[in-house]
């Protein structure tokens, strides 16, 4: 009865001579709560207009828009209670939207009489809503809350039996593996693009992708893996599920079950790979739809080995990437921003590392497609494919490639030797029991 109450007094007291701002103090001085802007304008606006404009004519029951700013206008057909039409934040929660997530910029409320042979004439509500994400930031805190809910505890490193070095394995063979736009706990289906993507089929092509690297890795004998964490490894950047920047786009799963695949599946991956190399670097490259939470999931991962020889986790975590292997330099970018100008600045931002080698190459992700490599300022660039498959926004705007990985050979003292290219329909259909995983 209190959010009736103070929707009343909302509804009472409003004049257009006062702004919302102080209009919005009063209301929380008056009733000791702490409502924002949008949600006293909600108050105010809901149920003005329409009510008791009784008709029987069926109004259009559902339809939902989507806006460049990450907002959603949303028209539905509720059966409200007195005390529900007259609370926001219940009737955001009628919509399947929480006020913890999003914001009621806009609220109408219009009444509908529908009869029927067994309760006669009843009223339903016509609700028209306009919501936009709340900005999306993980604090510190955050990230140390959702690490204990999928841990259960603080990480701590994994106790691993050391492995015994491979003697055939090349020392001066690397061996990179960058994983491109793999987006776990993305969305795709055959009736929208042609084809299915969900965190089941996210997890068998992940490991059979490792499973495909080892095979190969049989024939390669690299002495060293360069495993690079990230470029949109996940969909989305936060629990309201949309982009870091707040995009508004369609997953598969929740936050929580995404993001506890993706953990258990990197420490899967890594604690098999070990078997296969002398030694795993590890160095992670934030996407721009993951930039918060592939950081996330490269501690947690750097954390738990960090006891392990067999990896070198880099200490060094900016949006751009390098890596140095004999006469090559690697550099790493997920280039979603102007990568020519980056490219030409790499010189400046690694000196040392440009200077003190002969081959250089700039691996760039983000686009889903490869490009027709590119010199500039002495830098090779490499703009890799992605094995996710075409969604319906890919579809319906012809961004439409070949689904694949490519993997990367170079030798210290000859720069790249060869490239390998592993095809994503291959993995779908990859079927093996050989390859023992590491689990424990």
């Amino acid at each position: 009865m209190r959010s009736i109450e103070i929707t009343k007094w909302i509804k009472d007291n409003k004049t257009k001579d006062i702004k919302w701002k102080d209009f919005t103090d009063q209301v929380n001085e008056k009733f000791g709560c702490d409502l924002n802007v949008n949600s006293v304008r909600a108050r105010y606006n809901s149920g003005s207009r329409g009510e008791g404009k009784m008709t029987d004519k069926k109004p259009k029951e559902s339809e939902t828009t989507y806006n460049e700013d990450g907002s959603r206008e949303l028209l539905r057909i509720l059966s409200l209670t007195d005390a529900q039409k007259e609370s926001p934040e219940t009737i955001m929660s009628e919509l399947g939207y929480n006020s913890d997530n999003w914001d009621l910029i806009n609220l109408t409320i219009n009444v509908w009489q529908q009869n029927s042979t067994e309760q006669g004439k009843t009223n339903l509500y016509q609700v028209k809503a306009k919501l936009k994400p709340k900005a999306n930031v993980l604090t510190k805190e955050d990230l140390i809350e959702i690490n204990k809910r999928i841990i259960e505890a603080n990480v701590k490193p994994l106790k691993l039996t050391p492995i015994k070095r491979d003697k055939e394995q090349d020392p001066d063979k690397l061996l990179v593996l960058s994983i491109a736009d793999f987006h776990f706990g993305s969305y795709a289906n055959k009736i929208d693009s042609g084809y299915d993507y969900n965190l089941e089929i996210q997890r068998t092509m992940f490991r059979n992708l490792i499973e495909e690297v080892i095979d190969k890795q049989g024939l390669i004998k690299a002495g060293e893996l360069l495993y690079v964490i990230g470029n949109d490894l996940i969909n989305f950047d936060g629990t309201n599920q949309t982009t870091t920047k707040g995009t508004i786009i369609e997953n598969c799963s929740n936050f929580n079950e995404t993001y506890e695949t993706v953990l258990m599946e990197e420490i899967k991956a890594l604690k098999t790979l070990r078997e296969y190399f002398n030694k795993i670097n590890v160095i992670v490259c934030e996407g721009n739809h993951d930039r918060t939470l592939s950081q996330t999931i490269y501690l947690n991962l750097k954390t738990l080995f960090e006891n392990d020889n067999s990896f070198n986790f880099s200490e060094d975590r900016k949006k751009t990437q390098a890596f140095k292997w004999g006469l090559t330099s690697l550099y790493f970018d997920h280039g979603d921003k102007n990568y020519k100008r980056l490219v030409q600045q790499l010189s400046n931002i690694f000196p040392e590392i440009y200077g003190s080698t002969q081959y250089r190459h700039c691996l760039l992700h983000h686009l889903h497609s490869k490009e027709q490599n590119l010199e500039l300022n002495g830098i090779m660039t490499h703009r890799l494919p992605s094995l996710k498959p075409t969604d319906k926004y890919e579809f319906t705007n012809a961004f439409i490639s070949e689904a694949k990985q490519e993997l990367f050979i170079f030798d210290k003292n000859t720069g790249l030797d060869n490239t390998l290219t592993i095809n994503a329909k291959t993995l779908l259909k990859k079927k093996r029991s050989d390859l023992k995983w590491q689990t424990n």
